[in-house]
């Protein structure tokens, strides 16, 4: 299975798994969510216990919830998301207007990019 449909699916373990943690989901949901969790992991291959598959799968410091809050700003402050923008003929945001954009610029930040390109090359 590929690494990046993986990497999705860790990133929505780790928010169901704080979910059943941050009072999120009444207790009496929680065992529903457990095994939830168990089958989603199993489907796609995936052991949120195991931690060398963790280390090349997570996407940490990034989590699913931030990347979803940056994509709802990056809506809001454009009108449209970047896919009705690419089929009404607007195009993707510019590396100015996403470098503009606190929140896009922290997380293009913590995934080794920014302004001056990826970090550690």
């Amino acid at each position: 299975m590929a690494d990046k449909k993986q990497r999705l699916v860790l990133s929505i373990l780790d928010f169901l798994s704080q979910s059943l943690t941050d009072g999120t989901i009444k207790s009496d949901d929680k065992e529903g969510l457990e095994v939830a969790i168990q089958c989603i992991g199993e489907a796609f291959g995936v052991d949120p216990e195991d931690e060398q598959q963790r280390e090349r799968l997570s996407i940490r410091p990034a989590t699913l919830p931030s990347i979803f809050d940056v994509y709802l700003r990056t809506k809001e402050k454009l009108g449209s998301s970047p896919a009705e923008r690419m089929q009404s003929g607007g195009g993707m945001p510019s590396m100015a207007e996403i470098m503009g954009d606190p929140a896009l610029r922290d997380l293009a930040n913590q995934f080794g990019g920014g302004a001056g390109g990826p970090r550690g090359t």
